[in-house]
């Protein structure tokens, strides 16, 4: 299975960890040249109502969707340039064949968030099994995405107003598509989690994370006003769409996706 990762010019460090864990584990990628939020011009950032970093990396998952459906390959998978990955990936990665049919994107992170999931797995080697996604997961460090799903999420993606993960792992996606995830999952974004967020590991996708006393940067107003609505809305959508999945689930259940 074909990999690219997603990387800043200026993040020589992360690459080079990168590079690190897949030569040890045996395993060729494509680096993504990211966009730089800093580079972003404000018509941009204006259309899109967020921060430079968020907009930045949803214009690179962008980037590497279109490098898969320019490609010979039927699926693909992408990280972020800050993902740990466990030894027991590559295997899943060199021997394919356990990847659904059915599946337009497997998510292969661990967030440590409490997901929707069907009680009703696939099981792959070991322990290790994939789970039918059914509600909203944060983080994109990590996914096995298809090529007609990367046709659609480019298709609709094009004036994005959200974050990247909650598209591809948001409502709408989520109740449209078939996503899997992969349980117990062998894959952590380092920037997600506080003690690991340090050096060239504190997310430059968004720098405040742990950080409230740091100085705030200002969204464009529009920006604004197209966020509070999205709240605003959010739970209706949130409701309507749980409401239409459980209707054809019969076994499903909110558990907490583990790394390992």
């Amino acid at each position: 299975m074909h990999i690219y990762i997603i990387n800043l010019d200026r993040s020589a460090g992360r690459i080079d960890f990168m590079r690190e864990q897949c030569e040890a584990l045996s395993l060729d990628f494509e680096r993504v040249p990211a966009v730089d939020g800093q580079a972003i011009d404000p018509d941009t950032l204006e259309r899109h109502g967020l921060m430079p970093g968020a907009t930045a990396c949803f214009m690179s998952h962008r980037l590497a969707w279109q490098r898969l459906i320019s490609s010979p390959h039927q699926r693909a998978l992408i990280l972020e340039d800050d993902a740990e990955l466990l030894p027991s990936l590559a295997e899943l990665i060199h021997e394919d064949g356990w990847f659904p049919q059915q599946a337009d994107v497997v998510r292969v992170e661990a967030t440590g968030q409490k997901q929707l999931l069907s009680m009703d797995a696939i099981a792959l080697s070991g322990e290790r099994v994939l789970r039918r996604l059914h509600s909203d997961s944060w983080g994109c460090a990590g996914y096995i995405i298809t090529r007609s799903a990367a046709e659609r999420l480019l298709d609709i993606t094009e004036d994005f107003t959200e974050a990247v993960d909650l598209v591809v792992f948001g409502h709408d996606f989520v109740r449209d598509a078939v996503i899997y995830q992969m349980v117990p999952a062998p894959l952590k974004q380092k920037s997600m989690f506080q003690e690991e967020a340090t050096g060239a590991f504190r997310s430059t996708i968004d720098a405040e994370r742990f950080d409230a006393n740091k100085r705030k940067i200002q969204a464009p107003k529009s920006g604004i006003a197209q966020k509070l609505k999205r709240e605003l809305l959010r739970p209706f959508r949130q409701a309507r769409a749980f409401y239409r999945r459980i209707k054809g689930i019969e076994r499903f259940k909110f558990d907490r996706v583990t790394f390992g």
